[in-house]
């Protein structure tokens, strides 16, 4: 969801800008994004939601952060990439084979196949190459995440990836599937 400036419109459609209206109470903005978030999710993700889900902070939860753990499943080629075009894009790649591994087996390769075409990978002249280079990534992606979080379910609904001086910052909206939320308390 893109941000929202202080000269925009504000979001609750009163026609004043966002710095004379809902700036000046915090937490409206997080309450009017988990409301449009919810409503997405209601109507776009079915199988990973349920219409009585609750938005948590993951700290509540004693859960480690979903950002943390993207970044920990792309370390080592975040340390190869030399621009943030390419770190974003890792990420981008890390974050669609996390949601990639929640579903049934059977189903990796073809989604996988999806989001290559999504992503404009199919259409370069080295074709052939990139696209086995993008799905031996997801599968390797795929494998660590298997292996170091097996049990983690959390679907990865929307994020924003955000340009640092310190590198790239990555803010996560996941949903924790009830059966998680009862592990965790």
């Amino acid at each position: 969801m893109s941000q929202i400036g202080r000269n925009d419109p504000c979001y609750c459609g009163s026609g004043k800008k966002y710095k004379k209206c809902c700036l000046s109470f915090p937490g409206t903005l997080e309450v009017e994004r988990n409301l449009v978030l919810k409503e997405r999710l209601q109507s776009g993700y079915p199988e990973f939601f349920s219409k009585d889900q609750t938005f948590f902070n993951t700290e509540d939860l004693s859960l480690k952060k979903m950002s943390e753990i993207i970044f920990d499943l792309a370390d080592f080629f975040l340390h190869i990439c030399d621009t943030h075009y390419a770190q974003e894009r890792l990420i981008h790649f890390t974050i669609a084979a996390w949601n990639i591994s929640l579903l049934d087996k059977s189903k990796h390769e073809e989604t996988i196949n999806i989001f290559i075409k999504e992503m404009g990978i199919d259409q370069r002249p080295e074709l052939e190459e990139d696209c086995a280079i993008a799905r031996h990534l997801f599968h390797m992606i795929i494998s660590k995440k298997l292996s170091e979080y097996p049990d983690d379910k959390r679907f990865i609904a929307d994020y924003v990836i955000s340009k640092t001086p310190d590198g790239p910052y990555l803010n996560v909206a996941a949903i924790v599937p009830h059966e998680q939320l009862h592990l965790n308390h």
